[in-house]
């Protein structure tokens, strides 16, 4: 299997003609690009680069993946450009918890304050009702899902309760 960053080393030695310049391109020392090109050379089984002077000079083997490397270093960079797009666009639901009376005057202004952040998730208002056991004939009370104290003081939140202080992310 070939390297990613070895084919880069190529592909710089390739578009700049020196390891010299290759390595100020990758932000590393010329030795670590040469070391870049035996180590490729050894995975391909083919020898990529003769020396031509002070210079490299790519063989037709050298020529032939280059021109691959080019093509693969251009899709990879796509990809990765996909990837931190969908990793900044933020997607899922949205719940919301709260009193009837809080709820009435805090969740219009949060839900239109979180869309113009994250327009893409969905945001359903309804009102639920306490989860009935088996053969339950009144809603058993359940246990608070809210934070606990711990020893100290401190606040301790169950896993998915996360806790958003209103007044600092009021619109204004």
């Amino acid at each position: 299997m070939i390297d990613l960053g070895r084919l880069r080393a190529l592909h710089a030695v390739a578009s700049y003609g020196t390891v010299l310049a290759a390595g100020d391109a990758l932000h590393c020392t010329p030795s670590a690009v040469s070391q870049q090109l035996a180590k490729l050379e050894r995975e391909t089984g083919s020898t990529l680069v003769e020396k031509d002077g002070r210079r490299l000079r790519l063989t037709e083997a050298g020529r032939i993946l280059a021109g691959h490397a080019e093509r693969v270093l251009a899709t990879v960079d796509e990809a990765e450009a996909a990837l931190a797009a969908h990793r900044d666009t933020v997607t899922g639901r949205l719940t919301v918890a709260a009193f009837a009376t809080a709820c009435r005057a805090l969740s219009a202004v949060r839900v239109a304050s979180s869309r113009k952040r994250a327009p893409r998730p969905g945001h359903r208002a309804g009102r639920g009702e306490p989860e009935r056991g088996p053969g339950d004939a009144a809603p058993r009370p359940r246990r608070p899902r809210g934070p606990r104290r711990l020893a100290g003081g401190a606040l301790h939140y169950p896993p998915g309760i996360a806790r958003v202080e209103l007044a600092a992310t009021w619109p204004t």
